[in-house]
């Protein structure tokens, strides 16, 4: 097997855990958007409390927590939920105590090679999260706390 072929594999199985993982959580569906980047949306159930704040000029749904993005270097993660009901710190203490992936704040230009992640706040709080080879496998979504931290979120678009 290539080490290109190899790195596709690993690659593809970072993006299926994290679509499994999403898949098992009460209160949200992963709905295949069956456009051409391959994204899934992370709906709720019913429209979320933040809804009248999605970006109509993007055409979002008034059921969207975030998607899940399948890249071909990797995956991409965008969750929103209520202003200040979850901290960056917070974020960070749970996907990545060892502070292993680089935070790059809001207005500053991420790497498009590498792994990173940001915690956005306008009328709503949004993370990004985007996997890159070089740290795949690193958020254990086994974890209790990692597990709890995204079912909180999806919980809040039930409020």
């Amino acid at each position: 097997m290539s080490a290109q072929m190899g790195k596709d594999i690993r690659v593809k199985q970072e993006f299926n855990k994290w679509k499994k993982f999403f898949e098992v959580i009460d209160g949200c569906n992963l709905v295949n958007m069956g456009l051409a980047d391959g994204r899934y949306k992370i709906a709720a159930l019913i429209k979320v409390p933040w809804h009248e704040h999605l970006k109509a000029q993007y055409n979002e749904h008034p059921d969207k927590i975030g998607y899940l993005y399948p890249q071909s270097s990797g995956m991409r993660l965008d969750i929103d939920f209520p202003s200040q009901s979850v901290t960056k710190e917070e974020v960070q203490s749970i996907i990545d105590p060892q502070q292993r992936i680089p935070y790059f704040p809001p207005g500053q230009k991420a790497p498009g090679r590498k792994s990173w992640w940001r915690f956005r706040s306008e009328a709503y709080d949004t993370v990004t999260i985007v996997i890159r080879e070089d740290t795949s496998g690193m958020i254990d979504l086994s974890s209790p706390e990692v597990e709890l931290l995204f079912k909180r979120m999806i919980n809040y678009a039930r409020l």
